[in-house]
């Protein structure tokens, strides 16, 4: 049974620095006031079918910008 727990540990490990890697390459989208962005929808309300509903809201327009620090 120990074995078992020290294999699930090890992949464990394995994962969350895979993860930490891929993590680290991942940049913010920076936006222009002015510009048209599209918001991906989560989820879809009880009458909409998942292959046909939309997947994305918009379009809205960036009005106001914040320091990347704020977000």
């Amino acid at each position: 049974m120990s074995e078992l727990a020290q294999q699930n540990a090890q992949n464990s490990r394995q994962c969350a620095s895979t993860t930490k890697a891929i993590n680290e390459t991942k940049t913010t989208p920076e936006f222009e006031i002015g510009q048209e962005v599209y918001k991906v929808k989560d989820v879809l309300g009880d009458a909409e079918d998942h292959k046909t509903a939309p997947k994305f809201e918009g379009p809205y327009i960036i009005v106001n910008s914040a320091p990347p620090q704020c977000i």
